[in-house]
């Protein structure tokens, strides 16, 4: 992966292209159910089976430890736990 092709897919979720400016910055997610997972980017990451994805300081969602968040272009994110189950969640936003 190339710099050019990270900072190309990140702005088309339309966040920064800078990755210095994405970590330590909080990501709060909510789900339709109301549960909230709030904690900072750590890393960012890209394939191209899965794009971009986060990994942050949040330990669990609904008690099981998540090993990434993926965003979506429309606001919303998948997040895949530590065996591989994905769940979406209904927004997310980096503060």
């Amino acid at each position: 992966m190339s710099l050019q092709t990270l900072r190309a897919e990140l702005e088309k979720l339309n966040l920064t292209p800078r990755v210095d400016n994405l970590i330590g910055r909080p990501l709060l997610m909510n789900d339709e159910k109301g549960f909230t997972v709030c904690g900072a980017i750590t890393s960012v990451d890209y394939s191209p089976e899965v794009g971009i994805s986060f990994r942050t300081s949040s330990p669990t969602f609904y008690g099981i430890e998540i090993r990434e968040i993926i965003p979506k272009n429309d606001g919303t994110a998948m997040v895949r736990t530590l065996f591989d189950e994905l769940s979406y969640i209904c927004s997310f936003e980096i503060i």
